[in-house]
């Protein structure tokens, strides 16, 4: 499961056209659908989320591939924490992950969804004090990558989770990391 930051992206919009929230939620599902496919389908631009997504898919299949964001609403096209809505779209985001990892029980997670947003994976995920769902497993400072890059705990005691920057990050140690990311993810469980 890779969850990135998007929110409202180009061709997979789904405004409201009336009906039940089902008929809604069953329509955003086969654009959403529709539209994964077709990306995935075409080539991708290096340094861009679906090329990370085409990479992972190639070392991992494609089959078993979830995508996901940390936000599930725009704001009018745009990014939500700028919306006076934030606490609705943060509670029912928050939400539609747990919904989703405890629906697909995921063998690993991949977020993707870069540091601008790191406090509000925080707010989802605390890495601390009380409340603290995540517990760090291992970092790659001995090879040269520092935490911040990338990151490696394990979410509700169950869950095997890496944090990286955006797959649009182009720094090289980005780069690097992302690569590292594919063969870490392929190794053994009981390697890693």
């Amino acid at each position: 499961m890779v969850i990135g930051r998007e929110f409202g992206g180009h061709g997979w919009r789904v405004p409201f056209e009336g009906g039940s929230p089902e008929a809604y939620v069953a329509a955003a599902l086969v654009k959403h659908r529709k539209f994964f496919t077709e990306k995935m389908a075409k080539p991708a631009r290096p340094d861009t989320f679906f090329h990370f997504m085409k990479r992972l898919a190639k070392k991992c299949g494609q089959g078993g591939l979830i995508y996901s964001n940390l936000f599930c609403f725009d704001s009018m096209g745009g990014d939500p924490r700028r919306s006076s809505h934030l606490p609705m779209v943060k509670l029912v985001s928050k939400l539609l992950l747990d919904a989703q990892i405890e629906h697909f029980q995921p063998d690993v997670i991949v977020f993707a969804n870069g540091m601008d947003s790191v406090g509000v994976r925080r707010d989802f995920f605390p890495i601390a004090g009380e409340a603290k769902v995540c517990e760090g497993r291992r970092n790659w400072e001995d090879e040269g990558i520092p935490k911040k890059h990338l990151w490696e705990f394990e979410l509700y005691g169950r869950y095997r989770c890496y944090r990286i920057h955006h797959p649009s990050a182009q720094s090289s140690m980005a780069t690097r990391v992302r690569r590292r990311l594919l063969e870490v993810i392929t190794e053994s469980p009981a390697s890693v």
